[in-house]
């Protein structure tokens, strides 16, 4: 087989992974098979490759499962037709059965050096097929974790590399998850379960986008058990880590009225209609009633509208 030279591997590196398959795919052409049965099986590939080229990935992955089938045993040409079947399915958007045919081409050719590219697949098909924060991630860990093993597995490698920024984006969704189920928790009022959700993501998901706010309704839920000290720590991290924070001003609020270790109401009808409220709209420490004349803060609690009784 012809060697690929320094400055192609460079080339191909520094291209569009679409472009990068298509000239891999090309770059077979020039090896002679070893034929095990009558006939050649590199017209077939050749003109199952036009047609893969074309973007017609439906007619390509015909003509490679008909090379496969009438070639088995005929390298390289029968194991490029097994990668390409593979590939047909991914650019088809077929991601289930792309991930059983990248799957069974490592578990046959475990040492390929192809292997990393096929770890990068498996892990895009899955990637491609993950829903919004609200919905079920576990699409999302299985992309993860495919990553992670390229990552872990070939770290030097072309797509190793790309791997790692599919990784932090699929942390923030897994984040984002965390968060929704943990926020829901809150609003029910069940702030034990909300402090368990809110926990786990600041575990897992360190420095993740909405740290502050995760730590505010820690806070928040911590009060309503009646745990102060805890909530004036998670308080405490929020100013020292997101000084600049738009939840900073009400963390230093909290923390000026004091946080005293008494339990409240863990009913949802304990809780206000805006999203982070710890109760009725006169509960919440955020709103400070100032004097018209000289804006000097009369109390940290807001009385109640006309008419409403104070709980």
């Amino acid at each position: 087989m012809r060697r690929i030279s320094r400055l192609t591997v460079i080339f191909l590196i520094s291209m569009s992974l679409p472009s990068f398959l298509l000239l891999w795919g090309c770059a077979g052409k020039q090896t002679k098979a070893f034929k095990t049965i009558e006939g050649d099986p590199e017209p077939l590939y050749k003109e199952a490759l036009i047609l893969f080229n074309k973007r017609n990935y439906g007619e390509a992955q015909k003509k490679f499962e008909q090379l496969k089938a009438a070639f088995p045993d005929s390298p390289p040409y029968s194991l490029w037709a097994e990668l390409k079947i593979a590939d047909c399915h991914f650019f088809r958007k077929e991601y289930v059965e792309a991930i059983t045919a990248y799957e069974e081409f490592k578990k046959i050719h475990p040492t390929h050096e192809e292997i990393p590219y096929v770890q990068y697949q498996i892990g895009m098909s899955y990637f491609n097929q993950i829903l919004t924060s609200d919905r079920d991630q576990t699409v999302s860990r299985k992309a993860l974790a495919s990553f992670e093993y390229l990552i872990a597995n070939f770290p030097n490698q072309f797509f190793a590399e790309r791997a790692k920024e599919k990784v932090e984006t699929l942390k923030q969704r897994l984040a984002d998850h965390e968060f929704y189920i943990g926020h829901y928790y809150y609003k029910e009022g069940k702030y034990q379960a909300a402090v368990s959700r809110f926990q786990a993501l600041l575990e897992k998901y360190a420095k993740a986008r909405g740290e502050d706010r995760t730590l505010m309704l820690l806070a928040k839920s911590y009060l309503e058990l009646g745990q102060g000290e805890r909530a004036k720590e998670a308080l405490t991290r929020l100013l020292a880590q997101y000084p600049t924070s738009s939840y900073s001003k009400e963390a230093k609020l909290l923390i000026d009225k004091g946080l005293p270790e008494k339990k409240r109401a863990s009913s949802p009808k304990a809780l206000g209609k805006d999203d982070g409220d710890a109760g009725p709209p006169w509960r919440r420490v955020a709103l400070v009633k100032y004097e018209e004349e000289g804006r000097k803060p009369l109390s940290l609690k807001e009385e109640p509208a006309r008419g409403q009784k104070e709980t």
